[in-house]
């Protein structure tokens, strides 16, 4: 039966082989033998190494983020290793000119490897996986009852968020514009930048909470109240203060519910200003058309700034942990994917040395994003002049400034889910976003790589590659 399903499709027992020996080989060298107990034991030093402080919030961040960062950075050096070794070297030593002559494409050779070697990672992120899981349910024990209830209620979840939408203040800058044009007869050359100081003044008149005075959002949860109804919500809240106070804390009066229905939830609150807060409240405030009113009174004596990009958002249960971190293992395994792609695309025309710096450059590409997005925004390359605070344009402009904001388009697609942060956070990686990463990541970036990498392995001539060659 075996061996008729492998005549029937003989291309995909071809390419599945090579994955074989491609994983063979990699057990062979001794590179996982050595790799996954190096990972295991320093996994499980980690927690002994750097001593959290009894919180729930270090605990997650050192057996999350510094162990998942860890294993990214660890594997990632073993998947270019293998992606630029396993194919570069077996050229450089005539070994590839030994299975190219059998009856065998060169792209399925190149597919073969790209599967062996993300199916070793899908193996190692499966084991390392579960080794910090393990940690961390083991180290959650020694937590106090306090810090294990908010280990459980904020991080161990997979909660989403909802924002208010931005209002509509359009009607308003048209307004004000039209009147301050016919007040000060504003010349048609400086009409552009009046609009923009009246878009500026709207907009923050609407941030600004006076002392004395009130803050209303609306939150509509559409389809998803009826999920959310009976479960307890939390507010993530930031402000900012017109006046430093002498304690640091601002007096707020907070209320979430609708107090005509005596439905609601009425909370006095000393917050500081420029951190975010979470703030608990209970379930069943929801209104039958699934909107959540929220009012925050203001009792300082300085105006309290609520930036509308980052205000409020209320998080909800939206999932289980364990699911969520499937997804977040899922994303690594996704960029350790593309990762092979460019390394077996680079050694299909580079040495091994060569094509690993070549991966390597791209990678300290991607953690330069900041860099490339300054010269987006300044649209220049050159540095700024301290003394007008301008950038002067060059000729070269022309070509680096598109080339940068391609780049950077690329980053901004790799890193469009972080799933160590949302981890940690105890943030849920919603289904959909995860399609569209996937999309991003895999049709948009992934087949491109590969099929350069096949179209440039294709053209490799082995018979003048080797030892000597």
């Amino acid at each position: 039966m075996r061996r008729i399903e492998a005549n029937r499709y003989p291309g995909l027992s071809r390419v599945l082989a090579v994955a074989k020996l491609t994983i063979h080989s990699a057990f062979k060298f001794r590179l996982i033998t050595i790799v996954l107990p190096l990972l295991a034991a320093v996994l499980i030093s980690l927690p002994y190494l750097i001593k959290h402080n009894g919180t729930a919030e270090m605990l997650t961040q050192v057996v999350l983020s510094y162990s998942l960062s860890l294993i990214v950075f660890l594997l990632g050096l073993v998947t270019v290793w293998l992606a630029c070794g396993s194919l570069a070297k077996e050229i450089q030593e005539c070994q590839m000119q030994m299975i190219a002559v059998k009856p065998i494409s060169r792209w399925q050779i190149w597919l073969g490897k790209w599967i062996g070697i993300t199916a070793l990672n899908a193996g190692l992120l499966l084991i390392c996986g579960s080794i910090v899981l393990g940690i961390l349910y083991s180290e959650s024990k020694n937590l106090s009852e306090e810090q294990r209830a908010l280990l459980d209620q904020k991080i161990l979840v997979a909660r989403g968020g909802l924002m208010e939408a931005p209002p509509d203040l359009s009607a308003d800058i048209d307004r004000i514009f039209n009147e301050r044009i016919k007040r000060d007869g504003v010349a048609n050359i400086d009409r552009e930048y009046v609009r923009e100081k009246v878009e500026e003044e709207v907009w923050a008149m609407n941030q600004i909470v006076k002392p004395n005075h009130l803050r209303r959002w609306e939150i509509d949860f559409g389809w998803r109240h009826r999920l959310v109804k009976d479960k307890p919500l939390h507010l993530r809240v930031k402000f900012y203060a017109a006046q430093v106070a002498d304690s640091g804390h601002y007096p707020t009066l907070w209320i979430v519910g609708n107090p005509d229905t005596g439905m609601f939830w009425r909370q006095e609150l000393d917050l500081s200003p420029t951190a975010f807060h979470e703030i608990a409240v209970p379930a069943g405030l929801i209104s039958p058309d699934g909107v959540l009113h929220i009012e925050c009174r203001n009792y300082t004596q300085a105006s309290l700034i609520f930036p509308i990009e980052e205000d409020l958002e209320v998080l909800f249960p939206e999932g289980t942990f364990f699911l969520n971190f499937i997804r977040s293992l899922s994303v690594i395994l996704l960029w350790l994917a593309l990762l092979a792609a460019l390394g077996l695309a680079a050694a299909s025309i580079l040495s091994f040395p060569v094509a690993s710096f070549f991966v390597f450059a791209l990678l300290t590409m991607v953690f330069s994003s900041n860099l490339f997005s300054t010269i987006v925004e300044e649209g220049t390359v050159s540095a700024v002049d301290e003394d007008s605070g301008e950038a002067s344009w060059t000729q070269l402009d022309w070509i680096l400034v598109p080339v940068f904001q391609t780049a950077l388009n690329l980053v901004n697609t790799i890193q469009t889910i972080s799933p160590i942060e949302s981890l940690a956070s105890g943030r849920s990686i919603p289904l959909d976003d995860l399609a569209k990463f996937f999309f991003k990541l895999v049709v948009v970036l992934g087949v491109p790589v590969s099929g350069f990498g096949m179209y440039l392995f294709h053209r490799n001539e082995l018979a003048g590659t080797g030892k000597n060659g």
